[in-house]
């Protein structure tokens, strides 16, 4: 049950680091080319 929830812990680490590069790869060039 512990290494379940640490399991998904890890997962919505990922998640969020991967919105984190989508956001400075896509959107920041987006607002800086504006």
């Amino acid at each position: 049950m512990i290494l379940l929830n640490y399991f998904q812990l890890i997962k919505l680490f990922i998640y969020a680091l991967n919105q984190n590069i989508f956001y400075q790869n896509i959107l920041i060039p987006s607002i800086k080319l504006i």
